[in-house]
């Protein structure tokens, strides 16, 4: 069973999906933002599970109506006005969300009433949908905004570690030869991890840039090193590198040494003392 509660649930079944090609993990995860966990779930359950039991929350996915369409064109407009929709102002048991679930539960065990889905199996599920629409229609616009930009940073976060991952994996030689040393137990997800603002715009009010607070802990050569492979990461990126968003060291934390960083660590990675 497929269950997803954080953006760091969501990356390694991106990466089963598209087979480690980490291009568009970012961009995935930030459109994914705008949907909650258990909308998400049904994503990677329709996609990585192929059974008639995990394809079932895609399925009741389908049936309802949608607050956003991908495609807004006149049928797909009428097509998702004419679905049920619950009304997340009343108890699910109660009406009109009874005779909703009722009409669902009828579809549901004509697709899925030869599998080993019991009706009560088919209600939870039915259940999950209406809380999880229940739950989002309550967010304020401030909770909804909030939340999407906690996604967007975490989407960078992990776009950037795939894609220093990949340019040091290629390059390894380059750089070690410029460091001096190997580098293949530095890049750890907790030492590339940078304090980030959300997006803001630059002085001149023209382009959108990232403020960073760099840590403390880590050592020049350390952050020597990340920057050139950076470097190299922006390399890839070819053309598409003009959309990146501008990354400034606006500050050093006095944050302490992470704990889940592994034992074989390099220790001139650290700043001195540490």
């Amino acid at each position: 069973m497929i269950c997803i509660s954080t953006i760091d649930d969501i990356v390694p079944l991106l990466k089963m999906i598209y087979h480690k090609n980490c291009d568009d993990i970012g961009s995935i995860i930030y459109i994914f933002g705008t949907f909650d966990p258990d909308e998400i779930t049904l994503f990677f359950q329709w996609h990585l599970l192929s059974s008639p039991t995990m394809s079932l929350p895609a399925h009741i996915h389908n049936l309802m109506w949608k607050p956003k369409l991908s495609l807004r064109t006149p049928e797909n407009i009428l097509a998702n006005n004419l679905k049920p929709r619950w009304d997340t102002n009343v108890a699910f048991n109660k009406s009109p969300n009874r005779e909703i679930a009722e009409r669902l539960l009828s579809n549901l065990e004509r697709r899925f009433g030869s599998s080993s889905m019991r009706w009560s199996d088919l209600q939870k599920r039915l259940h999950t949908n209406f809380t999880s629409r229940t739950r989002r229609e309550r967010m304020s616009d401030d909770e909804i905004a909030e939340t999407n930009a906690l996604t967007r940073r975490a989407a960078r976060a992990d776009d950037n570690e795939c894609r220093r991952v990949l340019a040091y994996k290629d390059n390894k030689k380059a750089i070690d030869l410029v460091m001096l040393r190997d580098c293949a137990n530095t890049l750890q997800k907790a030492v590339m991890s940078d304090g980030e603002s959300a997006d803001e715009m630059d002085e001149d009010g023209i382009k959108h840039v990232i403020h960073i607070v760099q840590p403390g802990w880590r050592s020049d050569e350390c952050n020597r090193f990340i920057a050139l492979v950076d470097t190299y990461a922006v390399q890839a990126m070819g053309s598409s590198a003009n959309q990146r968003i501008r990354r400034i060291t606006t500050s050093v934390s006095n944050s302490a040494v992470p704990d889940n960083i592994s034992p074989n660590f390099p220790r001139w990675a650290l700043r001195d003392g540490l």
